[in-house]
């Protein structure tokens, strides 16, 4: 019996000791990641973003209208990443599952300050006023530097620079009450 407690102790003993491991592990992955966004640093896979909708501007990036333009931000933005990296961002056509990719990705980071090459996004289902919404649908973009904003046109169905941050603020914060979130790919 003696053996067998001391096996149990040994066996709980590495469990608890893999398991602090992992935490520590998980800790330390996250503190990397919060120096990135602390010294507010430009990435090098936020660059490329910036690069690829730099050269996005003016086009129609979901071409096959599979989404009406009037709601079709979301679905830009996935076509953009998808040019940039090969794969969407997620979500679909809808800003509030775009918005929970972000948020679960460890490719991207919650940020509080953009930077060029960071997603805007300011998600339906998130506003604190339903039934009276002014401003009937969340939107997503990238944020383009100089206080721009890059997003899909919901008249013209193109890729254009159509905001501002203050404009986004008034229309999608102010009269939506949409909260503004931005996210920084780190990977």
């Amino acid at each position: 019996m003696v053996v067998t407690a001391v096996n149990l102790q040994i066996v709980y003993l590495k469990s608890k000791l893999m398991q602090t491991l992992l935490q520590l592990l998980a800790s330390l992955t996250d503190k990397l990641r919060t120096l990135v966004v602390q010294k507010n640093a430009p990435t090098i896979a936020g660059n490329k973003l910036f690069e690829i909708a730099k050269s996005s501007l003016g086009q129609e990036l979901t071409p096959k209208d599979e989404v009406p333009d009037s709601v079709a931000c979301m679905s830009t933005m996935n076509a953009l990443h998808k040019k940039a990296f090969g794969e969407p961002i997620g979500g679909d056509a809808s800003t509030y599952l775009g918005y929970l990719a972000l948020r679960d990705s460890k490719k991207w980071v919650k940020v509080s300050s953009p930077l060029q090459g960071d997603v805007c996004i300011s998600p339906s289902g998130f506003n604190d006023a339903e039934g009276k919404k002014v401003v009937p649908n969340g939107h997503i973009g990238c944020y383009m530097g100089n206080n721009q904003i890059a997003s899909n046109s919901s008249t013209t169905g193109l890729f254009s620079m159509n905001y501002s941050l203050f404009d986004w603020r008034y229309r999608f914060v102010q009269l939506g009450h949409y909260p503004l979130w931005f996210f920084r790919k780190v990977l």
